[in-house]
């Protein structure tokens, strides 16, 4: 059951970026707010899937690569950057208003606040660490456009930056995080690295898709404005 969300997660979620394509930028800004607050809200769920552990939300973090690349294929060359920013500036004001809202004291018992202290009463140290991490998506967008500009095939755009930013991530989040707190920490980021390349390469026929779409739907606007 575990492998059956995963994949349903992953395929929603990447049909859902290639269909805001159609409709604009706007609706690719949406989807990436709501990416990065559903992978906050389910980073804490930890499952074995396909016989490894891992969270829940670095599946859905990941789709937050292939958004960045689609808008740094078909938009202006600094609207990706814009995209990262917000991401981070939303990743920013979620954690500011859940420490306010875990350190208020609540009447009575309250089982709501109870779990919400439980799922986000992490440590700053945790904090700190996915803030930094946000780096590798900059790295993502920067290499991507590098390569672009060097006339690189797409899907090596996309897996090569997807793949390089995602490992920076990981080896930035695991390392401030964790360092000191469990043994075995090398072997924790190779796995989740190992993931992330994987998903790298299965979101590779949806960046396809989505210029299909992209180039299909200017078509036909530019047809409707003859």
């Amino acid at each position: 059951m575990n492998e059956v969300v995963a994949i349903s997660t992953f395929a929603i979620l990447c049909f859902l970026a290639v269909y805001a394509t159609r409709f604009g930028l706007k609706q690719l800004y949406v989807l990436s707010v709501f990416i990065i607050l559903a992978s906050n809200v389910t980073v804490g769920i930890e499952a074995t899937m396909f016989g490894v552990s891992v969270s829940l939300g670095v599946i859905i973090y990941s789709i937050i690569y292939l958004i960045t690349d689609i808008v740094s294929e078909f938009y202006e060359k600094n609207e990706a950057y814009k995209l990262a920013a917000t991401n981070l500036a939303v990743q920013v004001a979620f954690w500011i208003y859940v420490f306010i809202s875990i350190n208020v004291q609540p009447s009575g018992g309250q089982p709501a606040y109870d779990a919400m202290v439980d799922l986000f009463g992490s440590t700053a140290r945790i904090t700190v660490a996915a803030f930094v991490a946000s780096l590798g998506a900059f790295i993502d967008i920067y290499l991507y456009e590098k390569m672009k500009d060097l006339g690189w095939p797409l899907w090596v755009r996309n897996m090569l930056s997807t793949g390089i930013g995602q490992s920076l991530n990981t080896a930035l989040f695991f390392t401030i995080a964790l360092y000191g707190v469990i043994p075995n920490l090398v072997s924790v980021i190779m796995t989740a690295i190992i993931i992330k390349l994987a998903i790298a390469i299965a979101d590779t026929p949806f960046i396809y898709w989505a210029k299909g779409v992209y180039v299909s739907t200017n078509k036909a606007i530019q047809s409707d404005s003859r």
